[in-house]
C-alpha cells in the first residue's frame, strides 16, 4: 500500500519541517527560565517528543509517542498554564515514532512514521474538532 502525497500535503510537510523545534518545556522571558504548565503532564512515558508554538496566539503544542496509549501519537496543548489532550489520546491507528509537529493556519499538523501503514510517513491535521490524515493511501 503506497500513499500519494498531494502538493498541498508537501507544502504542509515543508512548513512542518521548517518549524520543528527541539523539545524542552521552558520559556525564557528574561534572564531566567520558567516552566510552561506543570512538569510531568503526560499520562505515562513519552518518546519522540516534538514541540511547536502557534505564531498568532502563542499556544504551545507538544506531540509524542504515548507509551500509555499503545505507542500512538498524542498531541497536547498548553493554554492558561494547563496542559490538555487535543482531541483524544492516541490519534492514529497504530504505533508511531519519529514525530514532528508544526502549526499551519494556527492549527497543529503532525508528521510521523506510521506503523499502521508499514512504517511509512503519515501526516495528520487538526481541524479544530478532529484529527484526520492528509493525502490518500493506496
Amino acid at each position: 500500500m503506497t500513499k500519494r502525497i498531494t502538493a498541498e500535503t508537501l507544502r504542509l510537510l515543508l512548513v512542518l519541517l521548517l518549524f520543528v523545534l527541539s523539545f524542552f518545556l521552558k520559556a525564557q522571558p528574561g534572564p531566567s527560565w520558567r516552566s510552561v504548565g506543570a512538569a510531568g503532564f503526560s499520562s505515562g512515558n513519552a518518546d519522540y517528543t516534538a514541540i511547536a508554538v502557534s505564531r498568532t496566539d502563542s499556544t504551545v503544542y507538544v506531540a509524542f509517542k504515548d507509551v500509555a496509549n499503545g505507542n500512538k501519537v498524542t498531541v497536547m496543548q498548553c493554554t492558561g498554564g494547563a496542559w490538555s489532550v487535543l482531541g483524544s489520546a492516541g490519534i492514529n491507528a497504530g504505533a508511531a515514532d519519529h514525530i514532528a509537529i508544526a502549526t499551519y493556519n494556527n492549527k497543529p499538523i503532525v508528521a510521523f512514521k506510521d506503523y499502521s501503514y508499514g512504517g511509512r510517513l503519515s501526516i495528520m491535521r487538526w481541524s479544530g474538532s478532529v484529527w484526520s490524515y492528509e493525502g490518500t493511501a493506496d
